[in-house]
């Protein structure tokens, strides 16, 4: 998220591993004579990271202190003070954007941003080079994951 021309992302350090992890296997599949193609229709190296994205769930809004602990605002009661990021804002004025993870990277403008998203999945569909993600674009959707964006000016 920009704040007075600045980003400050809110990344969870098991999906940076994780995506590591799965760009090694898809640089393995493809060393073994995989292709791109096959691997878009059906992804062995999301398959083999599945249960550990399950099993990073049990660090999420979790009281013990961990170094791949995480928090979110999902309804469920947990102490703030654990994980929450205060920005202060009271000297500076002008637009806040505010984005889900489905967006790689954040420009002023959502038109900019999708412009940059659809570069990104034309060049790296399965988000391993480029970008690196858990998982990557597949069959008809639009692109690797859900995502939001808010622009607002204070």
């Amino acid at each position: 998220m920009p704040v007075a021309g600045s980003a400050i992302q809110g990344e969870k350090q098991a999906d940076r591993i994780f995506s590591d992890l799965r760009a090694l296997l898809i640089h393995a599949e493809l060393a073994q004579g995989k292709t791109e193609e096959e691997l878009l229709r059906h992804d062995t190296a999301r398959e083999r990271i599945v249960d550990l994205l399950k099993l990073q769930t049990k660090l999420q809004n979790n009281p013990q202190k961990s170094e791949f602990a995480y928090y979110m605002i999902d309804g469920f009661d947990w102490e703030a003070s654990l994980g929450l990021r205060i920005v202060p804002l009271e000297h500076i004025h002008g637009e806040i954007v505010l984005a889900s993870d489905g967006y790689p990277r954040l420009f002023p403008s959502l038109a900019e941003t999708e412009a940059f998203l659809a570069n990104l999945l034309q060049e790296d569909p399965l988000c391993y080079k480029q970008y690196r993600s858990t998982k990557g674009r597949y069959g008809d959707n639009v692109s690797f994951d859900d995502r939001c964006y808010v622009r607002f000016s204070y």
